[in-house]
């Protein structure tokens, strides 16, 4: 049986904020501190970073244990003015050969989708201003009806496309991306090129060190025909 889709994690995977965190959330951290009355640290760029790739919510209550539900909520509003801002303004990363790729991959049929733990506007953002929505179609994230983690995207797809899980696969950098394959029982492929600390794709049998050595990792697939 043929692959016929596969799914994307998107930062760390097809994008990178890496160079825009910290100027979002320092202005988040300003504009929360003055509204609040008091006073919050800025979290620096690698503490952000390794929360990349969790929820959206969760990420939010590791950096800042002390704000309440309500306080989190309009922190997370601010993050996303921001970010969304930086993105439009270009100061993002598209990693390289990503919208060859996927046209490449489209070309021949594929279904091209996304999972992740962002929130929607957000996602929205990255895949408008790359001009990915032709490729890759709506985000669907977690924050919808009976989604509770990119597992559930990815059984979303199977049931919405009609697909057996040996024809999906799964491409992410996280350990939450390959929890999400065995989840949904398809086919992973890790990309050391994202986020993940050293040790979290340990014994992943399908990896890929730049997004141009993906085709070719797919065609590796004991299933994978004609990509």
């Amino acid at each position: 049986m043929d692959i016929r889709a596969i799914i994307f994690d998107v930062d760390g995977t097809l994008f990178s904020s890496a160079h825009i965190v910290e100027p979002a959330y320092a202005e988040a951290v300003a504009l929360l501190s003055k509204q609040l009355g008091i006073r919050l640290n800025a979290p620096d760029q690698k503490t952000i970073m390794e929360q990349i790739g969790r929820p959206a919510h969760l990420i939010l209550k590791n950096l800042f244990p002390e704000l309440d539900d309500n306080a989190l909520a309009d922190m997370g509003q601010a993050t996303r003015v921001a970010l969304i801002r930086l993105i439009h303004a270009g100061k993002g990363l598209l990693y390289p050969h990503v919208k060859e790729v996927l046209t490449r991959f489209s070309s021949t049929g594929l279904l091209l989708r996304t999972a992740s733990n962002g929130n929607s506007d957000y996602l929205e953002a990255v895949l408008s201003h790359y001009d990915l929505h032709s490729l890759l179609g709506k985000a669907v994230t977690i924050y919808e009806p009976g989604l509770q983690d990119k597992g559930d995207i990815l059984l979303h797809y199977q049931a919405q496309f009609g697909l057996a899980p040996e024809q999906m696969v799964m491409v992410g950098d996280r350990i939450n991306d390959w929890d999400a394959a065995r989840k949904a029982k398809c086919h992973f492929i890790g990309v050391a090129y994202g986020h993940a600390l050293a040790e979290e794709l340990d014994g992943a049998a399908n990896i890929v060190h730049t997004f141009e050595e993906l085709p070719a990792c797919l065609l590796s697939l004991p299933i994978a025909e004609s990509i």
